[in-house]
């Protein structure tokens, strides 16, 4: 069995991670106690600036991985499929429709956090002054709402691929 670790759930990881940190820079950056912009940070920042994109993405992976339970319940899918399916099947399910799934909630996830969290972080936890454009503030929830429409669109073709696969087999 392969260990290695996937590209897609990486990828929905980092930028999930990196889209959040980055609005939640962009609402301070115009603030007069910024200390450091990103055009002249060092290289050792911006990798720390990377790690917690990193986890801060895999944390609203987490928060996919805890709904899915709660969306199973509405309309179950066999994930077992991606252990017992055919490694064929299972690479086109995650390359065309799983990867981008996990992407879609995990970017709807962290919007819909900075969108309830964002301004109460800048201001009161870091002390910094909220400086992001009210029209951007106002597109996040169109944002979030168009990648959790693709995101449930993705959910059920991934259970319909599974299913019809099982209709096969059977």
């Amino acid at each position: 069995m392969n260990f290695a670790p996937k590209v897609g759930p990486l990828v929905a990881e980092i930028l999930s991670g990196f889209a959040v940190l980055l609005l939640g820079y962009f609402a301070i950056s115009r603030g007069d106690n910024i200390p450091l912009t990103l055009h002249d940070t060092p290289a050792a920042a911006i990798s720390i600036f990377a790690l917690l994109a990193w986890l801060l993405g895999t944390f609203f992976d987490v928060l996919r991985n805890l709904l899915e339970h709660i969306l199973d319940c509405f309309s179950k899918i066999n994930w077992e499929f991606f252990f017992e399916g055919s490694p064929e099947k299972i690479a086109n399910l995650e390359h065309y429709f799983f990867s981008f799934y996990m992407l879609d909630a995990d970017m709807t996830i962290g919007l819909v956090a900075f969108f309830a969290l964002g301004r109460s972080v800048v201001t009161d936890i870091l002390g910094a002054k909220w400086s992001l454009p009210s029209t951007v503030y106002i597109l996040i929830p169109i944002v979030a709402a168009v990648f959790a429409l693709d995101a449930i669109c993705l959910r059920f073709e991934i259970k319909n691929c599974i299913d019809d696969e099982k209709k096969i087999r059977q």
